[in-house]
């Protein structure tokens, strides 16, 4: 008999792919409401790369489905491997991204918003200081040229994002989570991680030769 298909989230290709599903056990219980609750304890494994996971499968009254527990958890969000070296140049961003990918992974959305806006307002308190508010700060970034006006316009929306879940309870949805991250990726590694690497390569470059002028025809 072939084994069943489903699709979930696989940690080592880094997104939903099919995976073959083998049932371990299954056993119901009675929560405090007496309603029955089945548990459905499934093993997992990615037909790409061949990944195992154990996945538990909560359902209430034989068909709502109340959460999906995998084992390990499932992460939506990689930590890039760049962030590793940024420990030694940064200690406070370093463990303000260490936060960020932890809340991302564990669902704490509220979390997440507020941590990619201190992260950025670490950055660009890192590299031009206090300037006040953050529209002030972002114009200093943008005169300082440390970035242009098409990322400050994209700043100005995370940051205002990250304000209202800080002050005004929102939610952000993942979607926009999402885009609020791969912003501030790209604004921390351009700063920490790329620009310096490019300055000290730009180093090793031999210089272009100098033209030799060529001497006026003797007759």
């Amino acid at each position: 008999m072939a084994n069943k298909i489903c699709r979930c989230h696989c940690n080592t290709c880094g997104d939903d792919r099919e995976h073959d599903e083998i049932s371990i056990s299954s056993f119901p219980e009675l929560n405090s409401e007496r309603i029955v609750v089945t548990h459905e304890i499934t093993a997992v494994s990615c037909r790409g790369c061949k990944t195992a996971a154990i996945r538990e499968k909560i359902v209430k009254d034989g068909s709502e489905i109340t959460q999906l527990i995998y084992k390990p958890q499932r992460l939506w969000l990689q930590q890039p491997n760049w962030v590793e070296k940024l420990e030694e140049v940064d200690n406070t961003i370093y463990g303000l991204l260490v936060e960020v990918y932890s809340a991302a992974n564990d669902d704490q959305f509220r979390l997440l918003s507020m941590g990619v806006r201190a992260a950025l307002d670490h950055v660009m308190t890192y590299l031009i200081g206090d300037a006040g508010s953050f529209e002030r700060k972002l114009d200093k970034m943008v005169e300082k040229k440390h970035i242009s006006e098409n990322q400050k316009d994209m700043l100005l929306v995370v940051i205002d994002a990250g304000s209202a879940t800080a002050h005004r309870g929102y939610k952000p949805p993942r979607d926009l989570l999402e885009q609020m991250i791969a912003v501030m990726q790209i604004i921390i590694q351009q700063h920490y991680i790329t620009g310096p690497m490019l300055q000290s390569l730009k180093l090793k470059i031999p210089p272009r030769p100098t033209p030799v002028e060529s001497k006026p025809h003797q007759k």
